[in-house]
């Protein structure tokens, strides 16, 4: 059997799940829609938190995998702020409205994030030599750092717009 094939085949459901789950919320992004700030709140705070999570205590260095998630989130977040501000969205303080214009960016990126990591998971599913226990450590949660933190901050930029132009 073919290399990629045997790959696709053994790759856990849960990852497809994941694929899936970034493909609808990316497609959904690209159209302009109104959404309330809670629940605008759902997915980035889902991301960020699983992200931690990822990079809890389990790990193989735990000091220095919280050290690269931390690093990597508060650059993600600066980056998801600057994002944030840069998105020309109005706000509608009566219905407790954000209206967001239709983008390709969250479905780029979110692609970007899961191939990043599932290229990373292959070439360490290959390479299981004690040399790679610190990439095997840090690497995907770097990524999955900068990952919830953009996403955390894109939610915080977004919400501190609402909360100004709400209190005018």
């Amino acid at each position: 059997m073919d290399l990629a094939v045997i790959i696709l085949v053994r790759t856990p459901w849960w990852v497809w799940l994941i694929l899936l789950v970034t493909v609808l919320f990316g497609v959904w992004a690209l159209r302009p829609h109104s959404i309330s700030p809670r629940r605008l709140a759902i997915l980035p705070l889902t991301a960020g938190v699983l992200s931690l999570w990822s990079a809890g205590p389990g790990s193989i260095r735990p000091v220095q995998t919280i050290a690269v998630w931390a690093a990597c989130a508060l650059i993600g977040s600066l980056a998801g702020v600057l994002w944030a501000q840069s998105m020309q969205v109005s706000i509608d303080a009566v219905q407790t409205k954000i209206h967001l214009p239709g983008t390709s960016a969250w479905l780029v990126v979110g692609m970007l994030f899961f191939v990043a990591r599932y290229a990373l998971g292959i070439f360490l599913a290959f390479h299981r030599q004690p040399e790679f226990d610190a990439l095997r450590a840090l690497a995907p949660n770097a990524i999955g750092g900068f990952g919830g933190g953009l996403a955390l901050g894109w939610l915080g930029g977004l919400l501190r717009r609402y909360h100004v132009a709400s209190a005018q």
